[in-house]
Parts: C-alpha cells; structure tokens; sequence
C-alpha cells in the first residue's frame, strides 16, 4: 500500500487553477503556478509544524490561507497587493491571522506613522479599514516601544523621531529610479528590521545610466 505521506507530490492543474483564481490579485500566472506546487511540496514534508502531510491536507491548508489572503487584502488597491508568486515565496501563508494580532497600543500614532511610508494611503483610508495593515502598526508599535526602552527618551520624542525617519526614508524613496521602485520593503519588514535607523545615505539610488547593464554585456562577451 502506498504511503500517502511519501508518495512524490503531484497536483492536478485544476487544483492550482482553483487556488491561483481564489487570490485577490491575478498577475504573473505561471510564476505563481510554480509557486503554488513548491508551497505544497513544502506543506507535504512538514512546513507548518515540522509534521508530514497528505497532498489532500496541503491542498487544503493552503486554499484556507488564499481565502483568508483574499479577505484580507482583497479591500486593497491592487497596486497594495503583493504577487501571489511574492506571497507564496515569503511563506506569508504561515503569518498569523490579523484578526489574532491585538491592536497597538499606540494605534492613531501608529497609523499617523504608516500614512507616511512610500506607496502607502492615507490615514483616513487606514483608519477605515484597518485590518490589511495591522502587521504594519503592530511592527510600528514595537519599533516605538523598544526606541523608549533604549534612548531613554519620552514617547513623544520617539514618535516624532520614528516619523521623521519614515518621511526622510519616503523623500529619498521619490528620488529612486523608476526601475527602483519594485525594492521598496515591505513596511513590516522595514521597521521589524529597524531600517529606520540605518544611515540617511543608504536610502540612496543613483540612475546607472545604462552602464550595468553595458558592464553585463561585456561579461558575457568575454565569458
């Protein structure tokens, strides 16, 4: 009898067809096509939990997280929704629901903060509906909790100095290439990260003006 734990993975295209079309933004088919079969290969050799599961468990877990996805962010302007292929590849799937993530305690700061990061709405839109953007705040409070810890400085002063480093990081964001611009982090990973702290000059980019990819072509000449 064949053991439905190690039997090799193999999906039916109508069944990446289901999960790919249940996803609030269609773009980049095929990417996340491929996407799809690798997160259920992982799901099926333990990802979750570090337990095995059938193909038929996978396929389900991760339809429950696409619809949860579709929920989620399907309120978005499509330009704020990431690639299924990105959200597939960042094992977004396995974040915690937001409806488990308690709001901030400095939630009118927080948002008032978030409205000021690249390609981000304002904070009235925010303020309306919260829920996509709960990571962001939440990722926002704890950068704010852990600057009062360290500086030895008052919460307003923390404040007003995490929003003055998201508006220079926005201003040097406008002056990036266009080209650029897909490199722009996610805003949870920019303050979970502590990016915000990071040197002025590092949030620079300079047009190449064709020479990348001129120094590119010289290498494959001379490869």
């Amino acid at each position: 009898m064949t053991d439905p734990f190690t039997q090799p993975p193999g999906y039916p295209e109508s069944v990446l067809l289901s999960i790919y079309n249940a996803y609030p933004r269609k773009t980049g088919r095929p990417q996340a096509i491929k996407r799809i079969r690798e997160a259920l290969d992982r799901i099926c050799q333990g990802e979750i939990d570090g337990q095995p599961r059938t193909q038929a468990e996978a396929i389900e877990f991760l339809r429950m997280k696409t619809e949860e996805a579709r929920q989620q962010l399907g309120a978005r302007e499509k330009k704020f929704i990431p690639h299924m292929a990105t959200f597939l590849h960042q094992r977004r799937y396995l974040r915690p629901d937001v409806a488990t993530i308690k709001k901030p305690k400095r939630f009118y700061v927080c948002i008032v903060i978030l409205s000021q990061y690249p390609n981000m709405p304002d904070q009235r839109k925010i303020l309306d509906e919260p829920e996509p953007f709960m990571m962001a705040l939440a990722a926002i409070d704890k950068s704010l909790a852990h600057m009062e810890r360290t500086s030895g400085q008052g919460a307003i002063h923390c404040q007003r100095r995490l929003a003055s480093r998201t508006q220079l990081y926005a201003m040097a964001v406008k002056e990036w290439p266009v080209e650029d611009l897909k490199f722009i982090p996610n805003p949870v990973k920019w303050y979970s990260e502590g990016r915000y702290e990071q040197p002025e000059a590092s949030w620079s980019r300079q047009p190449n003006h064709g020479f990348g990819e001129e120094r590119e072509q010289l290498k494959r000449l001379l490869q």
